[in-house]
């Protein structure tokens, strides 16, 4: 596979979402390739972070206050 076949199944093999045929392919290419390797690490560690982060509430006020800064 090349690089940008990779990139664009890294969010499905992280998630194991590929065949067992593709999962293998892409295993290969990780395994030669350190850029996409670097990439696959970098969205790897996006997600953890995205999964860890906490839900927030806006204050009662925050539509007028945006709104105001807007203008």
């Amino acid at each position: 596979m090349f690089c940008r076949q990779v990139q664009k199944e890294l969010i499905s093999y992280i998630k194991n979402f590929l065949s067992p045929d593709i999962k293998a392919r892409v295993e290969a290419h990780l395994s030669k390739c350190p850029k996409c390797e670097q990439k696959a690490a970098e969205l790897r560690e996006t997600l953890e972070f995205y999964h860890k982060a906490e839900e927030i509430e806006p204050s009662a006020d925050f539509d007028s206050v945006l709104a105001q800064k807007l203008e």
